[in-house]
């Protein structure tokens, strides 16, 4: 199943943002932080499965263990 802006009659009727006016837009909270900008256009994002989260919370307690104290991953 393709995206509905595969088709060229709405990727033209559809104005992309610039990353500026997308930032500006987030800003006044115009636009949720749950939507990204993908090729100038605003698409909402995915939730995360339960997988994700638990092999990142996994891989940050591995990490944990082997970096130096004083140290930070982000």
């Amino acid at each position: 199943m393709g995206s509905i802006l595969d088709s060229p009659e709405v990727r033209a009727a559809v104005l992309p943002l610039s990353v500026e006016l997308y930032h500006a837009a987030t800003e006044l909270r115009w636009i949720d932080e749950k939507v990204e900008l993908l090729e100038g256009f605003p698409v909402r994002k995915p939730g995360k499965a339960p997988e994700h989260e638990y092999f990142v919370t996994l891989l940050l307690r591995l990490q944990e263990k082997v970096i130096p104290a004083g140290y930070f991953v982000t």
